[in-house]
């Protein structure tokens, strides 16, 4: 990028401005490319011209959606909770939709209550299993000396209790590791996204101060 290039550049994204205020500003940026040692100097510091257009823009009071769309880019959208209309839309429909909102709040609870109970009861359910097959196991020795029948019996019920038991576990175990490596993997992605959206933002403000 040339300093040609930098200052209309500039002028097309100060086009909201007035005619004297541009021709004011690019004027003050002449003189700093005239007082620079070289262009490349002026250039490297002064950095991405639009950022000095936006600056320009906010300390004189002009909304630079304008300058945006004139130069092809995408305005950048107020949030929604900025909007006056908005919190008139809310503190009105307030009365209807606070009701609605702490029924849905009551449901999800509930859901989620049913849910931790389900899942308390089947782990409960699991560890009785094991814990009574066990101690079938162990109770089936007193009946070893005098009645070897009951002790077989005995013992192998507890056997095929213990080993619904371990079963159940082993089940629920890989459950758990099954959500912890998925949580995991997403933690990963987001991350991945994250570094990659930052090597964009970078990428383009580097080019623009090598040009």
């Amino acid at each position: 990028m040339t300093r040609n290039e930098w200052l209309a550049a500039l002028r097309a994204r100060l086009s909201a401005l007035p005619v004297e205020e541009q021709e004011s500003a690019l004027r003050y940026y002449e003189e700093l490319f005239d007082e620079a040692a070289s262009e490349g100097e002026a250039l490297q510091h002064l950095g991405d011209p639009a950022r000095h257009a936006e600056r320009i823009l906010q300390e004189s009071g002009v909304v630079a959606t304008k300058a945006a769309e004139g130069f092809g880019e995408k305005p950048k959208k107020e949030p929604y909770y900025r909007s006056v209309w908005f919190w008139l839309c809310l503190i009105f429909t307030l009365p209807f939709t606070l009701p609605l909102a702490l029924g849905i709040g009551g449901a999800a609870v509930g859901v989620a209550c049913a849910i931790i109970g389900a899942a308390v009861a089947v782990l409960a359910s699991i560890a009785a299993i094991l814990v009574s097959g066990l101690a079938l196991c162990v109770a089936a020795f007193f009946f070893l000396p005098g009645f070897p029948s009951a002790f077989l019996a005995m013992f192998g019920a507890g056997l095929v209790l213990s080993g619904l038991g371990a079963f159940g576990s082993l089940g629920i175990g890989a459950i758990f590791a099954a959500i912890g490596r998925g949580a995991k993997a997403n933690k990963a992605k987001r991350a991945v996204k994250a570094q990659q959206a930052q090597n964009g933002r970078q990428g383009p403000e580097e080019g623009t101060e090598n040009a």
